[in-house]
């Protein structure tokens, strides 16, 4: 399958030998685990990994049984070599860059068909796709996400993934769950109806957003500078995917109703009014202008 499962490496005359424990289960296989020859594993405690919208890993935090504490902290060039200076590791920890094994002893990333060397921000063997004709930067064999590691990953080693119908489909989920949530609280099946059928749209949205992405058209290209210019794309500094939900709301909200029953529509209708109460008052609770008692001044 092409999976790494063992390596031998001498350094100094001394050889190392290393197994590694492979879930393949997934779409993506993943080290779980290094061992050394001997079987043995360095799993003596617990950590937490906390991520950045790449997948990086930007620090690792130990537990104690009652406070976190962190280990280690990372920060990365764009093309995921990490700045120096800020950089701190107190802990042992391969996962790095957009989360791959960084293998220490030859500083690249293991990226299934091919590893990648972040200080030459290449890969260091061909490209085993062929690439686009229509799109000349795929046709170059060692280029990392076509020269776009800010918005672009590549755990294959094959094909880069844009990021932002994975971010889609992860902002519609959280969405839905709200939306059921709040059917939940007011016992209202219509907006807990809505809030099921937005889930069910989660892969429909990703494929939208994808089928636009497509291409990288100039007119788009543009676009997208201008957008981390202002400090408002994925990737330019700013709040960036967040306030596209709307956007992304909107269009599972339309395929919710071109496919869904007449109770689910009018969830979204009954959902509208219960966040304008939340927005403006709710106006059942208010007196109306000619009912406002009057005020009380002081005896003459």
């Amino acid at each position: 399958m092409g999976n790494r499962v063992y390596k031998s490496s001498t350094v100094n005359s001394v050889t190392t030998e290393r197994k590694y424990i492979v879930d393949i289960v997934g779409k993506l296989p993943t080290i779980l685990c290094e061992l050394d020859a001997d079987d043995n594993d360095s799993l003596t405690n617990e950590y937490v990994y906390v991520h950045d919208r790449l997948g990086s890993v930007r620090l690792v935090a130990g537990y104690d049984g009652g406070d976190f504490f962190t280990n280690n902290l990372y920060m990365y060039k764009p093309f995921g070599n990490p700045f120096t200076g800020n950089t701190t590791e107190t802990v042992y920890n391969p996962f790095q860059f957009t989360g791959q094994w960084l293998d220490v002893e030859i500083d690249q990333y293991y990226l299934r068909a091919r590893m990648y060397d972040p200080t030459m921000m290449r890969f260091t063997t061909r490209d085993p796709v062929f690439g686009k004709l229509k799109d000349p930067l795929t046709l170059h064999k060692y280029l990392y996400c076509v020269n776009e590691p800010i918005n672009r990953i590549d755990p294959t080693g094959r094909s880069y993934a844009i990021l932002e119908p994975i971010m889609a489909g992860h902002s519609v989920n959280p969405f839905a769950i709200a939306v059921t949530a709040t059917g939940v609280a007011n016992s209202n099946w219509n907006i807990i109806s809505y809030g099921v059928a937005l889930q069910r749209t989660i892969l429909p949205v990703m494929a939208i957003v994808m089928v636009a992405n497509r291409g990288n058209s100039p007119r788009q290209m543009q676009w997208e500078q201008d957008e981390i210019a202002a400090g408002n794309y994925m990737g330019g500094g700013g709040p960036g995917w967040w306030d596209r939900l709307p956007k992304w709301a909107k269009i599972s909200t339309g395929i919710v109703v071109l496919t869904a029953n007449p109770f689910v529509v009018q969830g979204i209708f009954e959902l509208g009014e219960i966040v304008a109460d939340w927005i403006f008052g709710d106006s059942d609770n208010e007196y109306p202008e000619e009912d406002v008692p009057p005020e009380v001044g002081p005896a003459p």
